[in-house]
Formats: structure tokens, C-alpha cells, sequence
């Protein structure tokens, strides 16, 4: 499978303050572990993430950036994708994967106090660099569906660029 980035921020209703800020650290964190997935946030993100995101100035600009990993030892996110199967039309199956989890994980992340959206990206790094990102607004509940009937462009799975709401 590709080795992916999978990116994003979770933007607030109101600007936190730093406890608030370190409570959803701690809640993310006892999350994944029960999802199996591993999670960086803020400060401690890989450097190509991090590069994406002015850290300096997220919490006053309402956001928290964080990236998707394997699990909690290593920097790497292939292995969620694992399982996934592309079929006849380019149909891409992803029940097997750990993408499912992924998606009850969002929504767990959703139904927190002060969260207003969650802005999430799939990025294939070895894919075509020219190649655009389709975006999309969904509810949680939908990602999996949205992975799916993404258009591959040049890419082994779609590139994705998501807004995902309650």
C-alpha cells in the first residue's frame, strides 16, 4: 500500500485556553489507544506535517493541527490501509483496513465539548505531485463511503481534502 499522510486540524468553536487545550490532548490520546492508531498533535508533529501548519499561531487561530499514524511508536501510516483491496471500475474496498476505526475515532473527536469541525487530509506522498486533492464536506459517519468513491488520480487510493461535521 502507499505510505500516506494522513493530516489535518481540529478547529474550536472559541479560542481554548491551554488547559483545555491539554485535556483534548489527554482524550485523544486514551482514544487511540483504544482504536489502535497512533496520533501526534501540535508541537509533535513529523516535519512535513508540521510545515503544513503555522504552530506558532494555531490556538489563536482556533485550531489544533495532528496527524494520523500506525500506532503510538512509530512515525509511518501505511498500515491502516492494509486490507484495502481495488476491484473491477476502480472500486477500492476498505472494510478490512483499520480506516473503518479511523472513522468511529473522528466521531468520538466530533462530540467533544468546543469542536466545530474537523479539517482532514489523505495524502499519498509517493503519488503525483500534480496531482489535486477532491474535497469534500461529510458527516463522520461517511468517511469510509467518501475513501471509496474518491477518484484516484495518479494515486494508489484518492487524495483527499475533507471538512467533516456534525
Amino acid at each position: 500500500m502507499p505510505h500516506f499522510n494522513i493530516y489535518g486540524k481540529i478547529v474550536f468553536k472559541e479560542t481554548p485556553d491551554n488547559n483545555s487545550v491539554l485535556d483534548l490532548a489527554y482524550f485523544l490520546i486514551s482514544r487511540t489507544i483504544e482504536y489502535r492508531i497512533g496520533i501526534n498533535i501540535w508541537c509533535n508533529l513529523s516535519e512535513s506535517v508540521r510545515n503544513k501548519f503555522n504552530i506558532s499561531k494555531c490556538i489563536a487561530e482556533k485550531y489544533i493541527p495532528f496527524e494520523i499514524l500506525d500506532n503510538p511508536a512509530t512515525n509511518e501510516c501505511y498500515h491502516i490501509f492494509d486490507g484495502i483491496w481495488i476491484g473491477k471500475n476502480d472500486y477500492i474496498g476498505i472494510e478490512n483496513s483499520k480506516l473503518p476505526s479511523l472513522e468511529k475515532f473522528l466521531s468520538e473527536i466530533l462530540n467533544y465539548d468546543n469542536i466545530l469541525y474537523i479539517a482532514l487530509n489523505f495524502n499519498d506522498v509517493h503519488g503525483d505531485e500534480n496531482a489535486r486533492a477532491t474535497t469534500h464536506k461529510i458527516h463522520p459517519d461517511e468517511l469510509c463511503k467518501t475513501i471509496e468513491k474518491a477518484p484516484r488520480i495518479h494515486t494508489e487510493l484518492p487524495n483527499l481534502e475533507l471538512v467533516i461535521t456534525i
